[in-house]
């Protein structure tokens, strides 16, 4: 399974037994901060992209 994280500042992938971490620089993340959810999940809580936001990324 693969994770993607975007962060303010360039990191390599990390490989964590079957599952890759992918983290993708983004300079201006504090543009889109508004439209980044925090969701609470079995394990913990998680900031996710909102379903504007990934449309946006998508058309992009």
């Amino acid at each position: 399974m693969e994770f993607q994280i975007v962060t303010p500042k360039r990191m390599s992938k990390i490989k964590a037994g079957r599952n890759l971490i992918v983290f993708y620089y983004r300079k201006d993340i504090a543009a889109v901060e508004a439209g980044i959810e925090d969701r609470k999940t079995d394990t913990g809580r998680m900031k996710i992209s909102s379903p504007a936001l990934t449309a946006l990324d998508l058309l992009r």
